[in-house]
């Protein structure tokens, strides 16, 4: 399954001695979003937790913004990895 080689899950479904087809009903409950655009938005500070999202390509930077609207980066998150 290619879904597999930019999931940060799979060493876990492995892990768990998931074949194809179990592999693909897993698949099933995954939200595909993307791919997303430079500036836009996975999630928002402030937003209610109700998802993870897993990296697939490109980078994902996490920020927060302090009163006088500054930028400060946290971080980035690279392909196979997660973000919650």
């Amino acid at each position: 399954m290619t879904f597999c080689s930019t999931c940060a899950f799979s060493s876990a479904c492995l892990a768990e001695g998931y074949d194809k087809s179990g592999l693909a009903e897993l698949h099933c409950l995954v939200a595909h979003v993307g791919p997303l655009q430079a500036g836009e938005h996975v999630f928002r500070e402030g937003e209610p937790f109700n998802a993870i999202a897993a990296v697939r390509g490109g980078t994902v930077k996490t920020y927060i913004t302090d009163r006088d609207g500054n930028e400060q980066v946290l971080g980035f998150s690279l392909p196979g990895e997660v973000i919650d």
